[in-house]
């Protein structure tokens, strides 16, 4: 891994930052069974005798083993003092080493994590927000890109993952524009861990997605199966029908540029779903949720009794669309301007 851009810190955060990311390659890449990865980082936590590089550990166990373990209030309670701490260092101007800064972005990753993964209701479960507001951490650091991504490289793994599964609307696709850019840009020039990490199906997914094309069911449960992010993991495990439907949900959504109507085997046989979603929750209760949350074009309705869905011509609704499109427009501003106000 390339750390070269560690070297204008001090060199006591180079040493304690290249024995983290060593360790942290260690249990990420090379230990995938979660009880190796417990054992192995509680061995490291115990024999550790520096404070910081203790606390990046703990982080890391957190991050990668409490997701089947819940940690517990107190442990949960180091981690929300040290946020608090960060941030009354911040307004009071004190001048942040490069290791409390990559332990105050970790630990806001394990925060955001916890209240979403662990706390949040049913309803709420949107992954868009949770990476909005990773993106929006990591990009107002005072940390340059290259230390960034050669710190917390595992943090971009996590947040291209989630973006892969999260729900389709058009936060998604702006998060995958701005990824693209900077994976594009500053990822491959900086010979970071992150595009290495990222495995074939990852890579074609991700471009399928970005260039608004079909995505086949088996490519995405390949996907899912070989996840790097233990998080991706744990969710494939306990949210899968969501995590399928967000896709059927996406592909359901390319369908008005090629079709005025069709029926519901039609979206069956040329999707390919899986059993869980074909007998489970159902084309149609897709569908109905996509109507209900402006997913679909204006004037698309349901046909119960030929059992197919009739999208709408945006032509005879020039006015109503315009609106809506001007509704997305000013979120997807509001959401990239927040994403870029940077202070670097």
């Amino acid at each position: 891994m390339d750390i070269d851009s560690l070297h204008n810190s001090r060199g006591q955060d180079v040493d304690l930052l290249e024995e983290y990311i060593q360790i942290r390659n260690e249990t990420l890449y090379r230990k995938q069974d979660e009880h190796e990865r417990r054992d192995f980082l509680e061995k490291v936590i115990n024999e550790c005798k520096n404070d910081d590089l203790k606390m990046l550990l703990r982080l890391l166990w957190f991050d990668t083993v409490s997701l089947t373990n819940p940690m517990k209030d107190h442990d949960y309670d180091d981690i929300l003092n040290l946020l608090q701490e960060s941030e009354v260092s911040k307004q009071e101007g004190e001048q942040q080493s490069i290791v409390k800064e990559v332990i105050r972005l970790k630990s806001y990753d394990v925060h955001t994590d916890r209240v979403f993964l662990h706390d949040s209701a049913p309803k709420s479960f949107r992954l868009t927000e949770l990476l909005t507001k990773k993106l929006t951490a990591l990009n107002n650091s005072w940390l340059s890109d290259e230390q960034l991504v050669s710190t917390l490289g595992d943090v971009y793994v996590k947040v291209i993952e989630y973006t892969l599964i999260a729900d389709s609307d058009f936060k998604r696709r702006k998060i995958l524009v701005l990824l693209d850019d900077f994976i594009r840009s500053k990822v491959t020039n900086s010979q970071s861990c992150i595009e290495d990490r990222l495995d074939a199906n990852t890579k074609k997914l991700f471009d399928l997605l970005l260039g608004n094309k079909f995505v086949p069911y088996d490519l995405y449960i390949s996907f899912l199966q070989g996840a790097k992010v233990p998080a991706v993991q744990y969710l494939t495990q306990h949210k899968q029908i969501l995590l399928l439907t967000n896709v059927l949900e996406y592909n359901i959504s390319l369908l008005p540029k090629y079709y005025e109507t069709i029926y519901y085997d039609r979206i069956v046989k040329l999707f390919k779903l899986p059993e869980e979603i074909e007998k489970g929750i159902g084309v149609e209760t897709v569908i109905a949720k996509m109507i209900e949350n402006e997913k679909l074009p204006p004037n698309t309705r349901i046909n119960q009794i030929e059992r197919s869905v009739v999208f709408g011509q945006s032509a005879s609704n020039g006015n109503q669309l315009d609106t809506h499109i001007q509704q997305v427009c000013e979120v997807v501003d509001n959401l990239s301007n927040t994403i870029h106000a940077s202070g670097r």
